[in-house]
């Protein structure tokens, strides 16, 4: 009897013990400091869309965000992908700074 709560316990924590691990490497993956990420299409990014369009000068109004990521840095880095309504579509970088200033980092029209 003491064999069986035993081995019952062993195979209990084996079991418990592989969850915990796959759980952490999924963490990780998530938690890369520095990384790119997906980021949700949000007031954030909607903010930083709208002080790009500004920087371009371009008096078409925004139609379309297609895609946004993040990069936690000192501050945050936005890379938006976005579609005028005059049908041109831009890819631009924004930083924010840790007091809400933004700068244009890059910008480029995609053919």
């Amino acid at each position: 009897m003491n064999t069986f709560k035993l081995l019952a316990i062993l195979a209990f924590l084996s079991t418990a013990c592989s969850q915990n691990q796959e759980n952490d490497k999924d963490n990780k993956k998530q938690q890369l400091v520095g990384a790119w990420s997906t980021a949700d299409i949000n007031n954030e990014v909607e903010s930083a869309t709208t002080f790009a369009i500004k920087e371009l000068g371009t008096s078409s109004p925004l139609k379309d965000i297609i895609s946004a990521k993040k990069q936690v840095v000192s501050g945050m880095n936005y890379e938006v992908v976005f579609k005028l309504q005059n049908n041109e579509i831009w890819s631009v970088k924004v930083y924010k700074d840790l007091s809400g200033n933004y700068t244009l980092l890059s910008k480029s029209l995609n053919k």
